[in-house]
């Protein structure tokens, strides 16, 4: 073992794989991600209780490959085709974790009487026209739009 690697777990379910300079890693990312990936690695599976792919399931595994100029500039746009999702879903991320810290905070606050959680229940405004959020509305055309909904086959 290498004096460099230092700590580490082995498992079964964990393959080192290196890429030919050839190779952009996030179009393999992309490729293995995609829903054609995706289930290609679920019919590549075997096992009974405990599926996995073997480590040759791993090195055949087929993917297409296009020049790296492609690859590059495939990459490159998915990259700013969806960076105003990605920065949306971190910042939601970021404004959960506040909430989680603000409640931990709330709750604490309030267990050793530093918040006077009766003095908080006496400010709050009077909800009174609340309504559920499962009844639908009348008016509802969702049925009518997927009766105007063409389907096509596709020919295998």
């Amino acid at each position: 073992m290498p004096d460099k690697l230092g700590a580490a777990y082995v498992s079964q379910h964990v393959a080192c794989c290196r890429l030919n300079a050839n190779i952009n890693p996030r179009w393999i990312g992309y490729v293995l991600l995609s829903p054609v990936g995706q289930a290609h690695g679920i019919l590549s599976m075997n096992g009974g209780t405990k599926q996995g792919l073997s480590l040759d399931d791993v090195k055949n595994y087929v993917v297409l490959l296009p020049s790296r100029e492609i690859q590059d500039d495939i990459t490159n746009w998915i990259d700013v085709s969806t960076r105003q999702i990605s920065d949306s879903m971190s910042s939601i991320e970021n404004e959960i974790l506040l909430l989680q810290e603000f409640r931990k905070r709330l709750i604490a606050d309030a267990v050793t009487g530093k918040l006077d959680v009766r003095a908080v229940v006496a400010n709050l405004p009077e909800i009174t026209d609340l309504e559920p959020i499962n009844e639908s509305s009348e008016g509802d055309d969702t049925d009518e739009a997927m009766d105007d909904l063409e389907i096509e086959e596709v020919a295998a």
